[in-house]
């Protein structure tokens, strides 16, 4: 374990390798010099944009979880893993490149229960229309 730089036998958070653990044949954990994915046993680092959509992702779906998503109005790709969350019914982000949530708009969408004040944590967020 210690001459591989490995917790246990996985990537310790916050590094990675070509496979992801510790092996005779793959180098040592390498650490990332930008974003991580929060798992052992990585493969590659995520980028500072894609950590940053990731912890928005997490956000919206508290929202979406506590405000009674399932049955609202239109719920379009919303918490689809395969749809980037400027994507979701409601949300505009910066730019295309920039995919921070620029404003959430949705009015009229039968949303019910407590807000969840989490949602003030987006960091670019600008308009918020329930």
């Amino acid at each position: 374990v210690g001459s591989f730089q490995c917790d246990g036998i996985l990537c310790p958070d916050g590094t990675y390798n070509a496979i992801g653990r510790a092996s005779s044949g793959a180098s040592s954990c390498q650490t990332c010099s930008s974003g991580t994915n929060g798992y052992l046993g990585s493969f590659a680092c995520l980028s500072n944009d894609e950590v940053q959509e990731g912890s928005e992702r997490e956000i919206l779906e508290l929202l979406y979880n506590a405000m009674d998503g399932p049955n609202w109005i239109d719920n379009t790709n919303w918490l689809d893993p395969d749809e980037s969350i400027c994507d979701w019914y409601g949300i505009d982000c910066i730019s295309d490149s920039d995919k921070s949530v620029a404003s959430i708009d949705l009015s009229n969408n039968r949303l019910s229960n407590k807000f969840p004040s989490e949602v003030y944590n987006l960091p670019n967020l600008m308009e918020l229309i329930l």
